[in-house]
């Protein structure tokens, strides 16, 4: 149960990443020079964690699921 958790949350916490690299979410009315500088200096590195995190989530419920 706990793997499925795991998995779960890897899952969601990199599409959050993706999200938040590609500029979606966390987007401030007050400060959006910050974050565009923000974006253009992290924006590639969170995108490729996030990808990473669900890759990882996905294998971790693969392996769930088929028992290895």
């Amino acid at each position: 149960m706990y793997e499925f958790m795991d998995a779960t949350i890897s899952i969601a916490g990199g599409v959050y990443a993706y999200l938040a690299g590609a500029g979606k979410v966390g987007k401030s009315k007050n400060n959006q020079d910050k974050h565009e500088l923000w974006l253009k200096k992290y924006g590639k590195v969170l995108k490729a964690i996030g990808l990473i995190l669900v890759l990882f989530g996905v294998y971790q419920l693969s392996k769930i699921t088929v028992g290895v």
